[in-house]
C-alpha cells in the first residue's frame, strides 16, 4: 500500500467511531462466534506495522504531522500491546517479510483489512445492525501462504491517530473557555483487529478519548486495556 492509501485507510476507520466513544465510555468490542475455541490454539501473534500517526493541532485547528511524536508514541503503543497480550497468554512479535513477493502480498492483506475494519465500524459501531452484531463473521481469506512455515498463528492490525494541542492552541482554547465556556480538545483514536491464519477476524476493538496523550505510557496502557482487556485469556497446560 502506498503512503497515500495509508493516509486514507486509517482515518476512514477511525472517524467512523461514534461520538460516545470519544467521551471516554468503554468501547464495546466485537468477536467471532468461535473466538474462545480458536484463540485457544493461538500462541504467537504477528504485529503488522501499525497505521499510526500523531498530529499537533495549531491555534487555527490545523493538524500538522509530527514524525518525532509518532515514533515516540508507536514505541510506547507496541510495548503496551505486547504486555497486554502477554497477560492473555499470547506472544506478540513484529512481522516484516524480506521477500518482495511476500511484502506485496502483505500490503494487499493490509489494504483488505482496512476495508473490512471500516465495514465493521460502520455496521456494528455506527449503525449497530443487529444481524451484523449477532453473527460477527468477517473473512479476509486464507493467510497460510503469506505466513508460510513461520510459527505464527494470527495477525494483529492496528490503526490509530492522536492529537496534541500546540501552546498557541491551548492559549486560544483557554480564552474561549473563559469567555464563552467552550473548550475544544482533540480526539485520540485506536482500533485493533486480531485475524487468524484462516483469515477470519476473531476480535475487533476500538476506543477513543479526549483526555489522553498517546505519547506517554499511562494513556497508551489505558487504551490497550480497553482494546484487548476483555479478550479471553489463554491458559497453557
Amino acid at each position: 500500500m502506498d503512503d497515500s492509501l495509508r493516509r486514507i485507510a486509517a482515518p476512514l476507520i477511525l472517524m467512523l467511531l461514534p461520538a460516545g466513544v470519544a467521551a471516554e465510555a468503554p468501547a464495546p468490542s466485537r468477536s467471532h462466534p468461535e473466538l474462545v475455541a480458536r484463540i485457544a490454539h493461538i500462541k504467537t501473534v504477528a504485529l503488522v506495522d501499525p497505521e499510526f500517526r500523531i498530529f499537533e493541532l495549531t491555534a487555527s485547528n490545523q493538524p500538522v504531522f509530527r514524525p518525532d511524536w509518532t515514533d515516540q508514541s508507536r514505541a510506547v503503543l507496541i510495548a503496551a500491546l505486547t504486555e497486554t497480550l502477554r497477560e492473555h497468554g499470547l506472544a506478540l512479535r513484529p512481522f516484516d517479510p524480506a521477500q518482495p513477493e511476500r511484502k506485496a502480498e502483505l500490503e494487499e492483506v493490509r489494504l483488505l483489512y482496512g476495508a473490512v475494519a471500516a465495514a465493521v465500524t460502520q455496521a456494528t459501531f455506527v449503525n449497530q445492525f443487529p444481524a451484523k452484531r449477532a453473527r460477527f463473521e468477517y473473512p479476509l481469506g486464507d493467510l497460510t501462504r503469506l505466513l508460510g512455515d513461520e510459527p505464527i498463528d494470527a495477525f494483529l492490525f492496528v490503526h490509530g491517530s492522536g492529537t496534541v494541542s500546540s501552546s498557541g492552541r491551548r492559549t486560544v482554547q483557554a480564552l474561549m473557555a473563559a469567555s464563552i465556556g467552550v473548550y475544544s480538545t482533540g480526539v485520540d483514536r485506536i482500533s485493533v483487529g486480531l485475524v487468524d491464519r484462516a483469515g477470519d477476524l476473531l476480535w475487533f476493538g476500538a476506543h477513543a478519548s479526549t483526555h489522553s496523550d498517546l505519547r506517554y505510557e499511562q494513556s497508551v496502557a489505558q487504551f490497550a486495556s480497553v482494546l484487548l482487556g476483555e479478550m479471553p485469556r489463554v491458559v497453557r497446560r
